[in-house]
């Protein structure tokens, strides 16, 4: 039955990769929504009979929220909302996303600046747009759970109310700095205990530590303030990092993995299709990680080329004639006894993962 392509078609599980190493734009220590991820979420529905979408904004590294409100889907309403966000937090070196039309519309058109003009009168290099592979929503996990928290502060503040635009805008307001706002360390009850740090620390200016009112009337007190708020931040960027960063690597234990190869024949699975109805391909491509783990592959089906995270590729333990390597045909003496005889086919006989049989104890005596 393990050699049945119809049994393995609805037996064969979904197979399991080594977690990855967070990308240094997670770990690095870097300026806020430099490194962003962006998602949309919605619809929500306006009092008019309306609707709009929500889009989110998070930094990868201090997990600051913005955002913004939106009337369509299109490539134009994306680009009106990202302006607004760069207007206010800043342009970002790097953004992720998935492949949305939006997304991947705005990334084409930014692509059809001149971007060394651009670098030579306004000092401004080009942004890096990296997109996750197709049907893989949790490599964007750090801006996927964070669309989660957003759509259950509305839920439970809105319920089934139905406000105008400039109404729900001011609730996104709100839910933003409730988000900012959420610590990312653990709480204790100790009251002696450091403050938990939150994305709103690193957002907004810090208070004003150790200097009096009296002081900012000279000018001596002013760098007196400016030299305690930039060691203040030290300190806070000290303890992120100890503190939660720490929390980010913690990991299960390891499992053995299925290797595959170029030339293999899987399905590929998908969350809109029954088992019956996934189509079959054959690895063409395989792309490796900084790691050296494959995690995603360009596969070959009857309509054309995909690209799949692994974990959608659900091996049938096929491979393609031309990749299957060819086992010399040993020849065996007449003289050689019965023994020997069975010893040496038992030994070139493999599995269907290719390791060679043992030898049987009873015939190694």
């Amino acid at each position: 039955m393990n050699k049945c392509v119809d049994c393995l078609r609805h037996t064969v599980r979904k197979p399991t990769i080594e977690p990855a190493l967070l990308p240094a734009g997670r770990v690095n220590t870097h300026k806020v929504f430099e490194v962003t991820g962006c998602d949309l979420a919605g619809p929500v529905f306006f009092k008019d009979g309306g609707k709009g979408w929500i889009v989110l904004f998070t930094c990868a590294v201090y997990r600051c929220v913005h955002l913004e409100l939106v009337k369509s889907l299109s490539t134009d309403a994306f680009l009106d909302a990202f302006s607004q966000f760069t207007s206010r937090r800043g342009r970002p070196a790097v953004i992720y996303s998935d492949n949305g039309t939006n997304f991947v519309g705005a990334d084409n058109a930014l692509k059809q600046l001149d971007w060394e003009k651009i670098a030579k009168i306004h000092a401004m290099e080009k942004m890096e747009w990296r997109f996750n592979p197709p049907a893989a929503p949790w490599w964007g996990g750090f801006w996927e759970r964070l669309i989660r928290s957003v759509k259950d502060l509305l839920k439970r503040s809105l319920k089934r109310t139905k406000m105008s635009e400039d109404k729900l805008r001011t609730c996104l307001v709100e839910v933003e700095a409730t988000i900012n706002g959420r610590p990312l360390t653990v709480v204790n009850e100790d009251p002696d205990d450091l403050t938990p740090l939150t994305p709103a620390m690193f957002l907004h200016e810090l208070r004003y530590p150790a200097v009096s009112d009296r002081e900012l009337l000279e000018s001596s007190g002013f760098r007196k303030l400016l030299a305690n708020k930039r060691i203040a931040l030290e300190q806070i960027k000290i303890r992120f990092r100890k503190e939660y960063l720490a929390l980010l690597i913690n990991r299960e234990k390891s499992r053995k993995n299925r290797v595959f190869q170029i030339g293999d024949v899987v399905l590929v699975g998908s969350d809109d299709k029954k088992r019956l109805n996934w189509p079959m391909a054959r690895i063409e491509e395989l792309f490796k990680g900084k790691d050296g783990h494959v995690r995603v592959a360009r596969v070959r089906t009857a309509d054309g080329m995909l690209t799949r995270p692994i974990q959608w590729l659900f091996s049938m333990e096929i491979s393609s004639p031309k990749d299957v390597p060819v086992q010399p045909v040993q020849e065996v003496e007449t003289s050689v006894s019965t023994n020997s005889k069975k010893q040496q086919e038992a030994l070139e006989v493999r599995t269907r993962h290719g390791r060679l049989v043992k030898v049987p104890a009873r015939y190694s005596q």
